[in-house]
């Protein structure tokens, strides 16, 4: 597994997981979307045969590269 297709499943994941209808209330799209990815990264990390430090940087950029308006800015 490459960062690449890391992101093309991660994407997927995302898409399909996050709901389409949403009461009102919830947390924003945007958030939910995040909490999707960062589930994806820890389900991937317990199946698959590369090292978890692997896996989890490439749940890192993925972060950095879909969900910048929630990076620490310092």
């Amino acid at each position: 597994m490459n960062y690449s297709s890391f992101r093309e499943l991660a994407d997927q994941y995302v898409e399909t997981e996050t709901p389409s209808r949403r009461p009102q209330g919830n947390p924003p799209l945007e958030l939910v979307k995040f909490a999707f990815a960062l589930d994806f990264t820890a389900k991937v990390a317990g199946i698959c045969n590369h090292t978890v430090s692997c896996v989890m940087g490439f749940g890192n950029q993925y972060l950095q590269d879909r969900f910048t308006q929630y990076q620490n800015s310092g």
